[in-house]
């Protein structure tokens, strides 16, 4: 009975958040005839780690899953980089998520899309987490930004078979949804959403 729940929560989970995108590996080369793209960014964080997801839906199959950055070195800064591949086509990201063992804050949002362009390596920007616990409440803050010319440096360390001619930033995405203004500008930022959630 017991094995039956957990496979019953394992189906609901995945059905409401989709299942993981793993991170291309570090020699990975895209078919010129695939038919998909690469789309890439950075995470980073303050404070202890924790597991960072981002959720995201396929416009076009409403196929849904989430993205996790593999951690690595960074100067004045902790976190780490994600790189996929997905069809080509438009997609929404539609939240985050930060889980630890005692504490998860989840956020929903609507219409920031972005695009997978065939062959094409595309930039969605920096997305900078924040966490405090105090007595049952936890306070969590994410902030979007343009970090180019430093992602670009780590996207070319981590993946030194990308052909950097191909890489594209989305300014469409971090430009439209964001804020009031946009940050498509270098080092430009927005604080998106502040969550006061219980600790779970």
């Amino acid at each position: 009975m017991g094995m039956l729940v957990k496979v019953l929560i394992l189906v609901f989970t995945i059905s409401l958040f989709g299942c993981v995108t793993p991170n291309l590996a570090p020699k990975f080369e895209l078919p010129a005839d695939s038919g998909a793209g690469i789309v890439w960014g950075t995470i980073t964080y303050e404070g202890q780690y924790n597991d960072f997801q981002l959720f995201y839906k396929n416009n076009n199959s409403g196929e849904l899953g989430y993205v996790q950055a593999d951690l690595i070195e960074m100067q004045n800064a902790r976190g780490g980089i994600f790189a996929v591949s997905l069809p080509a086509g438009s997609y929404t990201l539609t939240g985050w998520r930060i889980s630890e063992p005692y504490l998860s804050v989840n956020f929903s949002q609507r219409g920031n899309e972005f695009v997978s362009e065939s062959g094409i390596i595309n930039y969605i920007g920096n997305v900078h987490f924040t966490l405090q616990a105090r007595m049952n409440m936890a306070e969590a803050g994410v902030i979007y930004q343009n970090h180019i010319k430093r992602d670009k440096q780590l996207i070319v360390n981590r993946y030194p078979s990308f052909d950097i001619e191909k890489l594209k930033v989305d300014n469409v995405f971090l430009g439209s949804t964001f804020c009031s203004k946009p940050v498509v500008s270098e080092n430009k930022r927005c604080t998106k959403s502040i969550v006061n959630t219980p600790v779970r």
